[in-house]
């Protein structure tokens, strides 16, 4: 697997680096290509080897390897326009800065039986949605004889 940092195609001329600053102002992605090489198995035919196959696009985070940034002193991302005080982690979609956000939730509708924090307690969850698009949390404790919701 090949993925390079992220490159843009002028109308005229040759590719050349695609800059965080630029993808922002111009409303690109910040993306990187991404290639395989290939062996095709042709049964009694033999294996057909095909390198560099195009994949597809990736969404490169700023801060990674392959951000242009990741390799540049402080001096230098300042001249390319970067706030020194914008933390890494993010992705330029279509010119917009993009996070992830990790949400941990139970799926709906399902009991999840869990071991529970003392020797052998067992804990049983579940979340109702309902009709109205609201939920409600139920957790059932058979060590402390209890239920919390």
């Amino acid at each position: 697997v090949i993925a390079n940092r992220p490159e843009i195609k002028p109308l005229i001329g040759n590719m050349r680096p695609l800059y965080p600053q630029e993808a922002r102002n111009s409303g690109y992605s910040y993306t990187s290509d991404i290639y395989v090489d290939m062996v095709l198995n042709k049964g009694k035919m033999g294996e057909e080897r095909i390198d560099k196959v195009f994949l597809g696009k990736v969404p490169v985070m700023l801060g990674s390897n392959l951000d242009w940034l990741s390799s540049m002193s402080e001096k230098q991302r300042k001249d390319m326009g970067e706030s020194l005080s914008d933390p890494p982690g993010y992705f330029i979609i279509k010119g917009a800065e993009k996070v992830i956000l990790q949400q941990e939730k139970l799926r709906p509708n399902r009991f999840m039986v869990f071991s529970g924090s003392s020797k052998g307690d067992v804990v049983c969850k579940i979340t109702n949605n309902t009709l109205a698009l609201s939920s409600s949390s139920f957790s059932v404790s058979e060590y402390e004889k209890s239920i919390l919701c």
